[in-house]
This record gives structure tokens, C-alpha cells and sequence, in this order.
């Protein structure tokens, strides 16, 4: 039970600083011990692994893990912890590009926060909402879900949440060829989660200013984007390294159109990330 108690007692330093594997490697070990720990700390514990496993792109690990803490929350009566599990399991359907699941599992979470009045919880699946409307191309409603969470996260003094939120934002400005606001928001975001060290963050933001470069026909595009995969391969992360390997196809393909080849194999490696993992 101690160990237990001190593992989900580090889940958020495991996520920020990116140590994923070795956050579910202790979370796993304590839940397996004989145990007589109460039910509420082995769903929180359930909840830490699935979240953590989910940043590794381990979707059916993830969704074993989300499945039996939402179980155990549901039997407590735990409004809270089905709100946040469900949250991690619209992530996880996101990522799997099933945009109409992950809707309907962020719009459940959203009603259990706002039933309890949860602004945090609201502002942050109001976040994950905003995420996948830009993910489908639909930058009015992205617009409109990032910018109310900011708003929230920016009263409540969370600076790892606005950091991800100016992200999303700049993200949003990019794609719509406003690119000047896009460098404000991205950089923005990038120093932010780099003072309290969300190494996922400073990833993000560094490959989306490294396609706002290759975009505007700038030097620096490579250098960005290589800075990005560094740190998402360190991490594990193999959802977003697929996408900046895209774009350093790209980057190749502009410097070089020549020599299609460097490109080609860029290309193939980000395939094979995507059907290894299953995305």
C-alpha cells in the first residue's frame, strides 16, 4: 500500500519530466504485489499506468489499464476519477484517429465535471475537445474550445495547461496561414513548458515552429524538426515522431527536390511507426 501511495504520488513528475516507462514499470510492480490497499488507490494507480502507457502509443495496454480504474470508480460512486478516466480513453481513441469516439467520450467527461463543478476538469476537456476539432480541419470550433480553456487554466495559475493550450492555438493559426501569430503563440508555448519542464511540450512546440519555418520557405526548418524527434524518440512517444518525420520528409524533399530518395525512406519509416502502433 505504501508503494502504491508513493507511485501515484509521482505521476505527474513522471509525465512532465517524460519518464514513461519508468512511471508504469513501479506503478505495474506495486499493483501486482499482495496488497490490501484500499480500491480508490489502485484505480488512481490503474489510471497512472493506462495515462502513462498511452504516451508510449501501447493503446491496448493503455485501454486494459483505463477500463479497470473506470470499473473500480464506477462500483466507488467516484464522479471525479470516471470524469478523468474517461478523458484518458477519449485520448487514446483520438490518437487511434476514431474522432467520433473520442468526441463522445470527452462530451460524457465534460458532463461529469460540470456536474461537479469542476473548472479544471471542465477547462481541460474542453482542451482535449478543442484537440480533436483541429484534428478533423474544424478551426472555428477548435478556436472556440482552446481559447475558453485558456481562459480557465490562465485564472487558475496552471502554467504546464496554457503552455498546451497556446500550442493548440498557434497550431490552429498555422494551418490557416496566419503565421505571424502562429510564431507568437508556438514560441510562447515552447519557453513556457520549457520553465517548468514538460519536455512534451518544448517537442510540440519545437516541430510546429519547425513546419511554420518549412512553410514560409525560412532556413532553420531541419534543425527544429531534428531538435523535435530527438526528444520525442527519447520519450517514446511514437504518435508525434511519425508526424515530424513527415516533416522532415518535407524539408528533405525542398532542399533537395532533386534526390526524392532521403525523403521516400522518411516516409517509410513514419508508415512503420503508424503500423506498429496502430494508428
Amino acid at each position: 500500500t505504501a508503494a502504491l501511495r508513493l507511485a501515484c504520488a509521482l505521476v505527474r513528475f513522471w509525465y512532465l519530466r517524460g519518464h514513461y516507462r519508468e512511471g508504469r514499470e513501479w506503478l505495474d510492480w506495486a499493483l501486482a504485489a499482495p496488497s490490501d490497499a484500499p480500491a480508490q488507490l489502485r484505480a488512481k494507480a490503474l489510471s497512472g499506468s493506462g495515462m502513462l502507457a498511452h504516451l508510449q502509443c501501447e493503446y491496448p495496454a493503455a485501454v486494459r489499464r483505463l477500463e479497470g480504474a473506470l470499473r473500480i470508480y464506477r462500483e466507488l460512486g467516484d464522479r471525479r476519477g470516471v470524469a478523468g478516466v474517461l478523458q484518458s480513453l477519449g485520448s487514446v481513441a483520438r490518437e487511434q484517429s476514431r474522432y467520433a469516439r473520442a468526441r463522445e467520450l470527452h462530451e460524457e467527461s465534460l458532463g461529469e465535471f460540470e456536474a461537479l463543478g469542476d473548472r479544471r476538469g471542465v477547462a481541460g476537456t474542453r482542451s482535449q475537445l478543442g484537440f480533436v476539432a483541429w484534428l478533423q480541419g474544424d478551426f472555428t470550433e477548435a478556436t472556440a474550445e482552446c481559447t475558453q480553456a485558456l481562459t480557465v487554466f490562465t485564472e487558475l495559475g496552471d502554467v504546464e495547461s496554457v503552455a498546451g493550450e497556446l500550442l493548440s492555438l498557434g497550431v490552429i493559426a498555422l494551418y490557416r496561414g496566419e503565421y505571424a501569430t502562429a510564431a507568437q503563440q508556438l514560441e510562447h508555448s515552447r519557453d513556457l513548458a520549457a520553465e517548468v519542464g514538460f519536455r512534451e511540450g518544448v517537442a510540440w512546440a519545437l516541430h510546429e515552429l519547425g513546419l511554420l519555418a518549412l512553410r514560409q520557405g525560412g532556413p532553420g526548418a531541419g534543425s527544429l524538426l531534428r531538435q523535435a524527434l530527438e526528444i520525442h524518440r527519447d520519450l517514446g512517444d511514437r504518435w508525434r515522431l511519425a508526424s515530424v518525420l513527415d516533416d522532415l520528409a518535407s524539408a528533405a524533399l525542398a532542399a533537395r527536390p532533386s534526390r526524392p530518395e532521403q525523403a521516400a525512406r522518411l516516409l517509410g519509416a513514419a508508415q512503420q511507426v503508424r503500423d506498429t502502433i496502430g494508428t
